[in-house]
This record gives structure tokens, C-alpha cells and sequence, in this order.
């Protein structure tokens, strides 16, 4: 591990000299790595707090080099730093202020009316058609993050104002309607799967129209279109469940519109519509009207949301949901046909709020926006200056931006890799670990065959996680046929003295999951009503259990498992809960899908709760582990750091990693997986983020940390805050000569120092 401090504000990358970085006062560290060969050799930066001057404390650069992560920036400004010191203020580790940021300017031609959406399945950004002054285009690009790849040329006809949402549960980009060149509108509706446009229906309800809001209702897993242009203005709302559209009945809907800004709330299970043109001509009248959506009703309900503060009256606006964090993302439009808007606004269900950026896309609207749930950014695209129709190609716009934090994501570097357990009774193998904080040390359920043909769970115990004793049988197939063959892949917590433990069951056709008790966690009662979890619509094969957890807040049980029609390929990740662990209510839809097209979900699924987040971990069919997070369990975004756990060279799991079992301590994260080379195989350990008092760096569970262990000086040997201090204040020249010499290296004591805190 690498680290350097005192000396970087600005931080860049270059593949021949390593890792650059710059302060604005001309000062420049070199991090010298070797030159990338691949993409997924470059290092990454993590912020986290190295400097203390009374009670502001700032990392001007901790960087850590690993492997398989993608080489990120975040960037901060000498003036920022010396206005925190001063004030004692500064933004907490790890956050930083959105900001837009131009991305590309080659790509699709510049053009207006096109739409995008996000595949969250491939990660990429999916763009169809629009128009310019020469006509319309019926072209598929998509952005992987970096760049723009035209994907093909045919499927829809020239199109220009239709619509498009992603259904994550089914892995396809859903269009709908437009119009085209000469004035001829559509109700035809196609999906794109990463490579081909299938039309669906080709003249089917709702009634043909431009100018629609659509989006992707996880929750249900529909799509919903309201409103648009007939010719005519619509109010209706339809519903698409990947076979055909059925009109919504709803009350009190929005007067009809077109050109509605619209985008689904995941986590509050509401539609939300912005603005919109009221009249045919829309440079008479448009609406700056909030309203929401709520399904859960029969029918289903619309409600004006009244706020003190929102975007002024416009049409053609754009909307996304920021799933990082929970609000609205809405972007441009125009007015009365006079002014066009290049503002930025957020709605967090409560109230609007005008974003200032230091830099922004010009005013535009007929523009394009989509919200990369992976790479925590929202990505807009063209649109036209003109505030009617652009006069000229001038007019026309064909840049990419990007709006988000604009900061590293949160990648972590595993350390203390080891095979932990290779066999038992020398020649059998084991895997799919689930261990528990038990006592003063750790109790671990594996899967393991006992008899040839026939897997069972054991159970081991241990002081440190890493050397394994008692190993024994614990739970084998019983008598009932749905279990006879096999048990395995367990999901384990303990209440008071009592053991719970959730189990898959095999009987020779499908799986399902069953319960049982232990007051020794060896020895266990199954539950007489098994299975407790059954198949279902779209787990009608496979229910593998992964992860339980007590939600004590809520007196409910929580169950994360894999399913699908088929044994590996291309599983999902299902939700249910319950009340005692025994009667489980699942939720209709999968809630979390990976590939499934060149790589999918193979087995196991662990979930722990990291204080607001939910962190789920899952076997993939590249052999590795990867991650995901959620705010309530259920809409998930995919990490964007790559794998968490992948194979190591030349190792005992150099070929798979997989079937993790994760326990958060404190700043750690321990991890236990299976892993092989193709002749050894186990259960294998690492962790990351280990604590360290006296590093400089403050980790969950330190009050301070002054980068040494020393009793008397303001912060303990054990990083705890001791006694009061005085705070030095400083100005003018004063100022300047001590942010130069911290960024040189120099430390400064002014009598005392007071920690900073977490």
C-alpha cells in the first residue's frame, strides 16, 4: 500500500510516468507506478482524513495502489482548503459537491428529440434517433462511461419525440411512438437487448403520440407512459409488462400535456411529473406544476404537490432519479418560446432546489437525460438552443455531460489473502461458507459432501476467522422429499441463546428453502412445516436462500435469495419478508438483476447492513464476487469499483472466487469465499479497511488520529480525545506560510492541538 501526504490538491493520471499530482501553488508528488498494460491495472485515490489545524482536518492526498480498480480523480483548490482552515469547516471525508463535467463532443451527430436510457443490466447508456435540420435518424449508440460506439442502423424508422425506459427485470430498452419527418405519428412499440430491435407491437394501444414521459417501475416491474401529443394533449397513463399496454385508472389526474418532465422515485414508490406544454401551441401556456403518482392505491392516485420554491413554468424539460441520493434531477427546457433554460434543479419529494455548479451545459432543451445507476451520474446529451425550432445546425447541439459527485467511488483494498480451509477428512471438498460473530470468536456453516452423491452442512468454530477447529456435521438431508438429496447454502443469526438458521433444500428436481433451531448451533430442530420459502412466477425452479436479517426497527425478517427457471444461468436475486422467520411474504419481482447476457448471477448472495446501506455481495459468472448497494433492499445499484474479490495469480484461487460470507468490524470487512486453481479448492479470507490508530487517518471508531501513539498530546495512544485544547487562529500571511508548509510535509504545533472528530 501507498501513501502520500502534505504534498497534492489536484490529481491526475498518465500511463507512462504513473500517478500525477498538483497543487495550485506549483508543487508536484509523483506516485511512480508501472505503465498500465490494461485498463484494470490502473491505481485509485481514496480521501480520508491526514491534516489537522484546530478543528478542521483535510486529506490532501491518501492513495492507496491496487489492482482492478479504474483509475479515478477528484480534484479540490487551494483557496477551498485555506477558506476551510480559516473557518473550521470542511465537507465530511468521502463527499464532494455535483458538478457537471463535458464529457465528449464526438458521438451521435448533434441532433434534438433523441431519447436515452440507462442499461443497468450491460451498463450502458442506450440513444435512439432525433432529428436535425436534414431529417430524421434511426441510428443505436450507446455510452459505456468513456465513449460513444454506434450500434446499428436498423429496427424503428426515423423517429424523433418518442419515448424510452429500461426494464431492469427483463433486461431490455422498451421505445415507444414519435413522430417523424413529415408529420406522421406512431403507437408502435419495439425493445432493444444490447443487440437487436425486436417490435413488439406495431399499431396497439395507447393512441399514437410525441412528447410522452415514460419510465421503468421497479417496484412492479412495469412501464408507465402519461401524457403527450396525439396531435391533440393527453393525460392518460398505460402500463407495459413486456407483452402488452393496458390503461391505468387513476384519479385526479394532471390537466393533459405534453413534454412533461417524468421520472420513477424508488425509494418512495412515486411518479413524479414536472411542467409540460398546456396548450397545443406551447409558447401560450406551461404548467410549473409538481405531481406524483402513487400505484400502491386502486385506482391508482395523482396528487398535486404544492412547494414553496420550483422550476419556473416550461416545457421540454428533462428528468431523471439519482438513486445515490434519493432526489430528482431535472435539467433545461423552455418557456414561452422566448427563453431557454440551461438550470439545474433537484426535488427530494419535499422541496426544489436550484443547483449552482461552476460549470453547466449551455441553456437547451429537446435534449436527452438518462441516470447511470453504476456510475452514480446523470448523462445528458444534444438538444437545441432554440426555444421553437433551431434555424440553423448551429442551433443544434451534440455535446455529452456528465452531472454527479465527480468524486472516486469507495473502492477498498483487501489485504491478509489465505486459504483458510481446503478439505475434510483430507479429500473432501468445501465451500459456500456463512460465519457469525459468535462469543469471542466466529462460528462457520459450510457445505461439504459427507457421502459421495450427497452434501450436507458442517460446522466449524474459530478465535481469529482464520484458523478452523471442531469441524463437524451439522445439518443433513432429512426424510422429506423437496430435501433428500441435499442441504447447503445456509443463512444463520443468533437471538440470545438460540440459533436460526435458513437452508436450501434439494430433492431432485427444484429447490426451495427450509428452517431450523439449534441451542448449540450443531444440533438442529427443522421446522415441521418445511419449506418455509416455495417457488414461484419467475423463481419457478430455483430458491436458494442467501442472506437473513432482523430488522429489529421493524420486527421484521429480511431474506435476500437467488432464483430463476434454471440452475445457473442467468439466476436473480429475489426479496421477501417476515414477521417470525417462518412465514415469508416474497416480493413479486426480482429486485436485483446482473447480465444476463454475457455475464449473470451464478449461485450465492450475501447482504449485511453498513449504517444507512445495504451491502450485497454475489457470485458472477466472470468467477469473481462483485457488489451492490441499496437504501431499502430492494433497488439496487451495482458498484462501480469492479469486483471486490476476483482471482489472484499464481494462487490457490487463481481460476474462481465466489459464495461470499461478509461480517462488518468496526472500519473491516472481513470476507470468507470459495476459491480454487482448478486442482486445490477452499474457503479463503481477506479483509479490508483495517483500523489503525496512530496512521492519521480517522477510521470508524476514533475520535482522532495525530499520526502517532503518543498519551498527552490531545489525541491518546488509542485515538481517543483527551481533555480540552486551544484552537489557534490564523490569517492573512499567517495562513499562507502554514498551508504551504503542510503541503511541503512540515508539521506545525501551536501549544495544543484539537482532534478532529469523525
Amino acid at each position: 500500500m501507498l501513501r502520500l501526504r502534505h504534498c497534492a490538491l489536484a490529481i491526475g493520471a498518465t500511463a507512462s510516468r504513473g500517478i500525477r499530482l498538483a497543487g495550485s501553488c506549483g508543487l508536484r508528488c509523483w506516485v511512480a507506478l508501472p505503465a498500465p498494460q490494461t485498463r484494470k491495472q490502473i491505481g485509485r485515490a481514496s480521501v480520508s482524513p491526514a491534516l489537522c489545524v484546530g478543528q478542521a482536518r483535510f486529506t490532501v492526498a491518501n492513495w492507496e495502489r491496487k489492482e482492478s480498480m479504474f483509475a479515478k480523480r477528484t480534484h479540490t483548490t487551494l483557496a477551498t482548503l485555506a477558506s476551510a482552515i480559516v473557518m473550521g469547516t470542511l465537507p465530511a471525508a468521502g463527499t464532494a459537491q455535483p458538478s457537471w463535467e463535458l464529457r465528449a463532443t464526438d458521438g451521435p451527430s448533434p441532433r434534438l428529440n433523441s431519447a436515452m436510457a440507462y442499461d443497468s443490466c450491460r451498463g450502458v447508456t442506450v440513444l435512439f434517433g432525433g432529428s436535425d435540420m436534414s431529417g430524421t435518424f434511426q441510428d443505436t449508440w450507446e455510452w459505456d462511461g468513456d465513449a460513444w460506439s454506434l450500434r446499428g442502423t436498423t429496427g424503428p424508422g426515423p423517429k424523433r419525440g418518442h419515448s424510452m425506459a429500461f426494464d431492469k427485470n427483463r433486461c431490455v430498452t422498451v421505445l415507444f411512438g414519435g413522430n417523424d419527418a413529415v408529420g406522421n405519428y406512431f403507437n408502435d412499440t419495439w425493445e432493444w437487448d444490447g443487440s437487436t430491435w425486436t417490435q413488439r407491437c406495431a399499431s396497439c394501444p395507447p393512441p399514437t403520440r410525441h412528447g410522452a414521459g415514460m419510465v421503468f417501475d421497479s417496484t412492479r416491474g412495469l412501464v408507465l407512459l402519461f401524457g403527450g401529443y396525439s396531435p391533440g394533449l393527453l393525460n392518460d397513463t398505460w402500463q407495459w409488462d413486456g407483452s402488452s399496454w393496458i390503461q391505468v385508472s387513476t384519479t385526479s389526474p394532471p390537466s393533459p400535456r405534453s413534454w412533461p418532465a417524468m421520472a420513477y422515485d424508488s425509494a418512495r414508490d412515486r411518479i413524479v411529473v414536472f411542467g409540460g406544454a398546456l396548450q397545443a401551441v406551447s409558447c401560450n401556456l406551461n404548467a410549473d406544476e409538481t405531481w406524483e403518482l402513487d400505484k400502491s392505491t386502486s385506482p391508482a392516485m395523482w396528487t398535486q404537490v404544492t412547494t414553496s420554491t420550483q422550476p419556473s413554468p416550461r416545457h421540454r424539460p428533462r428528468m431523471v432519479y439519482d438513486s445515490a441520493h434519493a432526489v430528482m434531477v431535472l435539467v433545461g427546457g423552455t418557456d414561452n418560446c422566448t427563453n431557454v433554460f440551461g438550470d439545474t434543479w433537484e426535488y427530494d419529494g419535499s422541496t426544489w432546489s436550484l443547483i449552482s455548479t461552476p460549470t453547466a451545459p449551455s441553456p437547451r432543451n429537446y435534449h436527452a437525460l438518462a441516470f447511470d445507476s453504476v456510475r452514480g451520474q446523470a448523462l445528458l446529451f444534444g438538444g437545441t438552443t432554440d426555444p421553437v425550432s433551431p434555424a440553423g445546425s448551429n442551433d443544434i447541439l451534440g455535446d455529452t455531460w456528465s452531472y454527479g459527485a465527480n468524486q472516486a467511488p469507495t473502492c477498498e483494498l483487501l489485504d491478509d489473502r489465505q486459504l483458510v480451509l481446503e478439505r475434510w477428512l483430507e479429500n473432501v471438498p468445501v465451500g459456500t461458507p456463512n460465519v457469525i460473530q459468535d462469543g469471542g470468536g466466529y462460528s462457520m456453516w459450510f457445505d461439504t459432501h459427507f457421502v459421495p452423491g450427497r452434501a450436507g452442512l458442517f460446522h466449524a468454530t474459530s478465535v481469529d476467522g482464520v484458523m478452523w477447529t471442531s469441524l463437524q456435521p451439522s445439518l443433513l438431508p432429512g426424510s422429506a422429499g423437496w430435501e433428500a438429496i441435499h442441504v447447503y447454502n445456509s443463512a444463520v443469526i443468533k437471538e440470545g441463546p438460540l440459533y436460526k438458521m435458513w437452508y436450501t433444500g434439494y430433492g431432485g428436481s427444484n429447490n426451495r428453502i427450509g428452517y431450523a433451531t439449534s441451542t448449540d448451533g450443531i444440533n438442529w430442530t427443522k421446522y415441521a412445516g418445511n419449506p418455509v420459502v416455495q417457488l414461484g412466477a419467475w423463481d419457478s425452479r430455483v430458491v436458494r436462500v442467501g442472506s437473513v436479517l432482523l430488522d429489529a426497527s421493524a420486527d421484521l425478517y429480511k431474506m435476500w435469495y437467488t432464483g430463476g427457471s434454471g440452475w445457473f444461468h442467468a439466476l436473480q436475486v429475489g426479496y421477501a419478508t417476515s414477521p417470525d422467520g417462518i412465514t415469508w411474504t416474497k416480493h413479486p419481482l426480482p429486485v436485483f438483476t446482473f447480465g444476463p447476457t454475457t455475464e449473470w448471477i451464478t449461485n450465492h448472495v450475501n447482504v449485511v447492513r453498513r449504517d444507512s446501506l445495504y451491502e450485497m455481495h454475489f457470485s458472477s459468472s466472470t468467477r469473481d464476487i462483485r457488489r451492490a448497494t441499496s437504501v431499502d433492499g430492494i433497488n439496487w445499484t451495482l458498484d462501480a469499483c469492479g469486483a471486490a474479490v476476483e482471482p489472484t495469480t499464481a494462487s490457490w484461487d487463481s481460476v474462481f472466487v465466489g459464495g461470499a460470507s461478509v461480517l462488518l468490524e468496526g472500519g473491516a470487512r472481513k470476507i470468507w469465499y470459495d476459491g480454487g486453481d482448478g486442482i486445490r479448492s477452499g474457503i479463503g479470507f481477506a479483509q479490508s479497511g483495517i483500523p489503525t490508530c496512530g496512521d492519521g487517518i480517522i477510521d470508524p471508531g476514533e475520535e482522532c488520529d495525530d499520526s502517532n501513539a503518543i498519551d498527552g498530546d490531545g489525541c491518546s495512544s488509542t485515538c481517543r480525545v483527551e481533555g480540552p485544547e486551544t484552537v489557534p487562529t490564523v490569517s492573512g500571511w499567517g495562513l499562507t506560510v502554514m498551508v504551504l508548509l503542510l503541503l511541503t510535509g512540515i508539521r506545525i504545533k501551536f501549544g495544543g492541538r484539537q482532534p478532529a472528530r469523525p
